[in-house]
């Protein structure tokens, strides 16, 4: 299907330029035929001084979801869920400093939810036991001796007690030697913490990552011997180590794979329903997701990246396209480039449809999943850094079909003349036949060429694809 566009040549000018459509890809609601987000727009909560990462809990020993923040400013605060998809004002607790990374789980079993974090240039994690009200105790510093990035929940030797596992990061700096000035790099260290559980952890039992700047981790047995083991992305390397645990939940040397630039926060879970377990990697500068589909044995396949909607920071796996879910896990992503939270939903068999959007003007951090209001979707909030405060995203309801197709635009360069105009055709095709209306809205942008000093006349409007049209 071809747009055309008028592009006019001012007398005594001759430039090239490039005018550019903004053709957003978005999911459709083919039932009523029009173009729809993956959640409402987003109501901030009001949290700590630069919110770093959430997670979500009952903090209150009742049923609703309630959400956890890691504030920078050395706090955490619990927004107690009321049921109907709104927080009341946060509950501040003290831990460490410059908090960066929380995860959550029942360490001392007394069925309140407990909390640790990685407290990024403070070489500490700190454990925060839960009171059952939405506050906790002081913290209790476990010391790691090296800046951490990061901190996750799991069971490394397999007894049944949560143990913690935390990536960290320690500097070499430059020298000077027979051959000039060798520069510095950083190094990566992963760190499990054995639970007694009665909430304390054992010393830190570390290993070497190697070279290379480490940033999200996750804990998950990927090679069935019912130890959790470890995944650590590795920001400079644009891969993810993966480190097997051993009986005493010490890990071994990782095992690197490769799935995209700038990597950030990782997470891991049975993607392609064959009951082993697969990672996802948020890749910043790429501006995708890396899928690692695993062997069972901790190994995994060549990586499949999908285009993230925006530059992702923060990942969570969660069934968000259907009343409790459709069965098959999907990616939300948040980004820090004014796309909220995307969603790219999974057919079950490890792969993943282009991402549906959301929209927000704020800079979003980590991601976090629940039903928040109780009717049985699943929701998403994320860490509002750029706006101190939590940033809830209800799930509206609708969802496209897993087979939905993907739409392209052509790039078109007109050369202009003296005087007159010409018409700029761009081609809009859809990647595949598809039985049901497909639409999308369209509108042209600025770019070095410009409507107000007369370059082209602006045009918008929207484009149909009949049933069964083809590229």
């Amino acid at each position: 299907m071809s747009l055309p566009t008028k592009l006019r040549s001012p007398g005594g000018r001759r430039s090239r330029d490039r005018v550019a459509l903004r053709c957003r890809r978005l999911a459709l609601n083919l039932l009523e035929d029009r173009s729809v987000p993956s959640f409402v727009a987003p109501v901030n909560y009001p949290a700590g001084h630069s919110p770093q990462a959430t997670a979500t809990g009952q903090f209150n020993n009742d049923t609703i979801q309630d959400l956890v923040v890691a504030n920078y400013g050395g706090t955490v605060s619990v927004l107690i869920g009321n049921g109907n998809g709104t927080f009341q004002a946060p509950i501040d607790s003290d831990t460490g400093d410059n908090p960066s990374s929380i995860a959550v789980g029942d360490f001392n079993g007394d069925g309140k939810m407990d909390a640790a974090t990685a407290n990024f240039g403070n070489v500490t994690v700190s454990v925060l036991i839960g009171n059952g009200d939405g506050s906790f105790q002081a913290p209790v510093d476990i010391n790691l001796g090296y800046s951490p990035t990061s901190v996750a929940v799991g069971d490394f030797n397999a007894d049944g007690k949560m143990d913690l596992g935390a990536v960290s990061n320690s500097y070499v700096p430059g020298w000077s030697g027979y051959w000039g000035w060798y520069p510095g790099y950083w190094e990566g260290q992963s760190h499990v913490m054995i639970g007694t559980g009665t909430g304390s952890f054992a010393a830190p039992m570390t290993s070497w990552l190697g070279v290379g700047y480490r940033s999200g981790a996750a804990a998950e047995d990927f090679n069935g011997d019912t130890r959790d083991d470890f995944a650590v992305g590795n920001f400079d390397n644009g891969s993810v180590d993966v480190a097997l645990a051993s009986s005493t939940g010490a890990l071994g040397a990782p095992t690197s794979f490769w799935v995209g630039y700038n990597v950030g926060a990782v997470a891991a879970a049975d993607l392609s329903g064959d009951g082993k377990a697969d990672l996802v990697s948020a890749n910043w500068y790429s501006s995708n997701v890396g899928v690692l589909l695993g062997d069972g044995l901790g190994g995994f396949g060549t990586v499949q990246n999908y285009t993230a909607g925006g530059t992702p920071v923060g990942v969570v796996l969660g069934d968000f396209n259907g009343h409790y879910g459709d069965g098959k896990l999907d990616i939300a992503v948040s980004t820090s480039s004014g796309n909220g939270v995307s969603v790219l939903l999974g057919r079950g068999n490890g792969t993943f449809t282009p991402s549906v959007p959301s929209t927000s003007d704020a800079y979003l951090v980590g991601v976090a999943a629940g039903d928040f209001n109780g009717d049985g979707w699943l929701d998403a909030a994320a860490a509002n850094s750029s706006g101190n405060s939590a940033s809830v995203f209800l799930n509206d309801q609708i969802w496209p079909p897993l087979d939905a197709p993907s739409l392209a635009i052509t790039d078109v360069t007109v050369t202009e003349g003296n005087t007159g105009s010409v018409n700029a055709v761009f081609t809009v095709s859809l990647s595949a036949a598809y039985g049901q209306p497909v639409t999308v809205h369209y509108a042209t942008v600025d770019g070095s060429a410009t409507a107000a000093g007369g370059d082209y006349q602006p045009v918008s409007g929207t484009l149909t694809f009949a049933p069964t049209s083809r590229p």
